[in-house]
């Protein structure tokens, strides 16, 4: 798992934009690759076209029901009922049960949408502190989250 652009329609160079403009038709997705009898195979979970951006993926395989289970902050989602998409991010959760073949819809896990883009914001929101573990069926996720939006660092 990992995150990198999409293709995007009118996405061709460098100088159609990048994703730090909300505007750009480029897209950062989390991709999945394996390893089979005919090689290795990659593709993004989310072949949607829509402005969006995941990243931050975190996997897990549950040993006992052989279920990949996902975890990644995903923002411009309709679940994030952002006023400004992409600016506006939650922690979302995908699963597969055919090896990564096919992956469900995402299930909104946060409470609170981190928005880095607004003022005030602490831009320390991101990174190492979102993570999975499980076993028989069971999961467990965690993440940081804003729990008081005035509350400056």
């Amino acid at each position: 798992m990992w995150a990198d652009l999409a293709e995007a329609t009118g996405c061709t160079n460098a100088s159609n934009g990048s994703v730090i403009d909300a505007a750009s038709s480029r897209m950062t997705r989390v991709w999945f690759a394996k390893y089979g009898p005919a090689g290795w195979s990659s593709k993004p979970i989310n072949l949607d076209q829509s402005l969006n951006d995941e990243f931050h993926p975190r996997l897990f395989q549950d040993s006992y029901t052989g279920s990949l289970i996902l975890v990644y902050c995903g923002s411009g989602t309709t679940m994030t009922n952002d006023p400004t998409p992409r600016l506006s991010t939650d922690v979302l959760m995908k699963t597969s049960e055919d090896q990564g073949e096919n992956w469900s819809k995402p299930t909104k896990l946060t409470t609170l949408q981190t928005n880095e883009a607004a003022a005030g914001a602490n831009n320390f929101q991101y990174g190492d502190y979102l993570g999975i573990t499980g076993q028989n069926g069971f999961y467990f996720a965690a993440w940081t989250e804003v729990i008081c939006p005035d509350l400056k660092y």
